[in-house]
């Protein structure tokens, strides 16, 4: 017996060393910890980083067996996971409208650094205004959309909300008139249809959030942190490896989770997700707290949260687990007392220490003033987005009021822009962003005011500028254009725009002169675009 023991163990410890099939393969899945990520959409390309950490065994790897759930019609993804039907759940940034009111959820990681989430129209939508009384459907997580219906003046409350039903077929069929979509998703559906449509998109109105957040609730931290950190752990592996085999993935979502997106659709969701993911210039899972901070504070100036609601955004915002390693403190107290000279070399490498932090510190501010620089710049072209603009706008007019000095402001349609997203392709239509971005700022002045107040839509303010001064200016963009087309392929585009101008009274306020610009833009597209029209009142 004191013979057979030792051998039974030295068996034991062998076999698990070189992994024998017959030991390890009946036993491993039932070691497997069970869990479910709560999918805030229909399986798709919007959720590969998950399917491929369950297709290349990143979540086993970790000692989990992931099960991934579709959300019912009228299911709310926080709530299932914070109330514990679901381990873990995929949000948007409403997810810190839910933590301001007390629900328990933590943000684990930020996948998409800019939300896909827009509102899509029937063609000659032009504002949100017109949408009231309209049937309007939402999907079930849509704070923003109703945060850019409230910054237009426009409260939930007036719309004809329907039920989302997860495709844009009501659309099409002319049973709503308006609809929540993803840009990088349904807007495929919409072109394949030849269906003319408008868009709304938050950033045009200033409403710049993350978009897709990895997510779980307090009770997790507390009770299982090792979970939540495979999973997280394994769940960014998943997304490192979907984002550089896309092929790859849109295969296994075709065997494994259904057609209901055809091949062509999934590539197009995959080649839109780069974008917003944004992996190319930030780590997968992101996220900053003074970005959490700006959201919050957006959805408090609206009213979707009572100003006097504080987030704890240290209990919010996961922070990762530092392993501890003990080896340092070893090799320190052995050199120590070796001699002297060690002593020295621990200095030396207590400098270089102090050197990487500063290094590290001088990256953190670096990043910090990006995010800063993100919140007020259009992220493609560079230019002051549609709120910084307006705030911009509202300065000049305080100024031209105390010194009262001549302005004019120029509104800009690209024309026929969807014709050419359609016709060349969206990386072309961007391109074509960034050409038009790059004559109007040849002929910028230092002190002009320039920013991309929609998706096709610019707008100038030309400080110290009468009218006559405005048109000229206008004259020299439209030559501008004509004379410099961007080649494409084997022929070149040539760029159109409608011009709306506008002067500045005294007493103006921004409302009123971008409304005379809009109106004068309209009369522009209405003499058959590639026009300029003005639009002026005397004091």
């Amino acid at each position: 017996m004191n013979f057979i023991s030792p051998l039974l163990c030295i068996l034991v410890f062998s076999g698990s060393l070189l992994g024998i099939s017959s030991f390890a393969e009946g036993s491993f899945d039932e070691d497997l910890k069970e869990v479910t990520l709560q999918l805030k959409w229909k399986h798709q390309f919007q959720f590969a980083g998950y399917y491929a950490a369950i297709k290349k065994g990143f979540y086993r790897e970790e000692g989990l067996k992931v099960a991934l759930k579709e959300p019912d019609p009228n299911s709310d993804t926080v709530s299932l996971v914070a109330e514990g039907k679901a381990e873990f759940g995929v949000s948007g940034s409403d997810l810190i409208l839910q933590r301001s009111r007390g629900v328990p959820v933590v943000a684990l990681a930020v996948i998409y650094q800019h939300s896909p989430l827009a509102l899509v129209a029937k063609q000659g939508t032009h504002q949100l205004k017109q949408l009231v009384g309209k049937r309007v459907a939402l999907e079930a997580q849509s704070a923003e959309i109703i945060a850019m219906f409230r910054r237009e003046g426009v409260d939930e409350s007036e719309l004809r909300l329907t039920e989302h039903m997860f495709h844009p077929n009501d659309l099409l069929r002319e049973q709503i008139d308006a609809l929540s979509i993803y840009t990088s998703d349904e807007v495929f559906d919409l072109r394949q249809a030849q269906y003319d449509y408008s868009l709304f998109s938050p950033r045009a109105y200033g409403i710049d959030f993350y978009g897709d957040t990895l997510f779980t609730s307090d009770r997790m931290i507390q009770s299982r942190p090792d979970i939540v950190e495979s999973f997280r752990k394994a769940s960014l592996k998943g997304w490192d490896y979907a984002l550089t085999h896309t092929e790859e993935m849109i295969d296994f979502i075709l065997e494994q989770y259904g057609s209901r997106h055809s091949r062509e659709h999934l590539r197009f969701e995959a080649e839109s997700a780069l974008v917003f993911i944004m992996a190319d210039m930030l780590e997968i899972g992101y996220m900053h707290m003074w970005r959490w901070r700006h959201i919050l504070n957006t959805y408090k100036s609206i009213g979707l949260i009572e100003p006097h609601r504080i987030v704890d955004f240290k209990s919010f915002i996961y922070k990762p687990p530092v392993p501890q390693d003990y080896r340092r403190f070893y090799i320190v107290f052995g050199i120590v007392c070796v001699s002297l000279l060690v002593v020295t070399n621990i200095a030396l490498a207590f400098f270089r220490l102090n050197r990487r932090l500063k290094v590290q510190i001088s990256e953190s501010d670096a990043l910090r003033s990006e995010l800063e620089q993100m919140a007020f710049t259009d992220f493609l072209t560079g230019v002051a987005n549609r709120r910084y603009f307006v705030q911009s706008l509202n300065s000049e007019l305080e100024r031209i009021k105390r010194n009262k000095t001549d302005m004019a402001l120029i509104e800009i349609d690209l024309d026929h822009f969807k014709n050419i997203n359609d016709t060349h392709g969206h990386l072309f239509g961007d391109n074509a962003l960034c050409h038009f971005v790059k004559m109007t700022q040849s002929i910028l002045r230092h002190n002009d005011i320039f920013g991309r107040t929609g998706g096709e839509e610019f707008c100038v303010v030309l400080p110290g500028t009468d009218m006559n001064g405005a048109k000229v200016f206008a004259d020299r963009l439209m030559i501008k254009l004509d004379e410099t087309p961007i080649p494409h392929e084997t022929k070149k585009v040539i760029l159109s725009a409608s011009m709306g101008i506008s002067n500045v009274r005294l007493n103006d306020t921004v409302e009123d002169v971008i409304g005379r610009a809009d109106e004068a833009l309209y009369e522009a597209k209405g003499a058959g675009r590639h026009a300029i029209r003005f639009k002026v009142l005397e004091d």
